[in-house]
């Protein structure tokens, strides 16, 4: 008996043909096509290509997410441990910040929630190596849109609870003057860095804040 696929077809045309099974892990494609009927048996007909419009999930990058989506169907089905996960999960999210920030995108557009909560996790963590909002701003390459006056009112009225406010105040401010793809994705990403980092911790309330602010970027 062979496999069921499905079509993806990206915003720039390209085609993927997906493992059935893989493409339900994310529940936008599953709500898409979980009406359509199986196909008769030993029927050569192929259904459409099912067309991903958001421009988030351009060829390399939706590629980039059905590698992830078949490896860790491919844990699942071989009960592979945590640390066999996570070893890979880290190898995974070792790329350039312009495709880091893709991923959120698409992982959010895609709904598919261990791999939003994996990239913004990853975003976060190198926002906590920053230690000022000019080393953001630097890591970032985010412009200081403030002048000294609108600075001097943040630290003021953060000064109850010192540097990491400030961080996040500041983050907020540059990235939502910033108008390139870059820093759209990382205003959610920053917004979670920031609750991450002013909790000390990384747990599933800062992942679902996470998720809604990058929401609303």
């Amino acid at each position: 008996m062979s496999t069921r696929v499905v079509t993806l077809m990206s915003p720039d045309k390209q085609n993927f043909e997906v493992p059935w099974d893989v493409a339900m892990r994310s529940t936008v494609v599953k709500q898409m096509l979980e009406d359509l009927p199986e196909p008769a048996e030993g029927s050569d007909e192929q259904p459409d290509p099912v067309p991903l419009m958001d421009r988030s999930c351009n060829a390399n990058i939706l590629e980039k997410v059905l590698e992830y989506l078949t490896k860790h169907h491919e844990f699942d089905k071989t009960g592979a441990s945590q640390e066999d996960k996570d070893a890979w999960d880290k190898k995974y999210v070792e790329v350039e910040d312009e495709v880091l920030f893709n991923l959120i995108l698409a992982a959010n557009f895609l709904d598919v929630k261990d791999l939003l909560d994996l990239t913004c996790k990853t975003v976060a963590e190198y926002i906590k190596q920053c230690k000022t909002p000019e080393e953001i701003r630097q890591r970032f390459n985010i412009p200081n849109d403030f002048t000294p006056e609108e600075e001097e009112e943040v630290r003021r009225e953060n000064a109850w609870c010192d540097e990491a406010p400030k961080r996040a105040s500041l983050a907020r401010r540059a990235v939502a003057a910033a108008g390139s793809l870059i820093a759209r994705a990382a205003r959610g990403s920053i917004l979670c860095a920031c609750r991450l980092d002013a909790a000390g911790g990384w747990n599933s309330g800062e992942q679902k804040d996470g998720r809604e602010a990058l929401a609303r970027a």
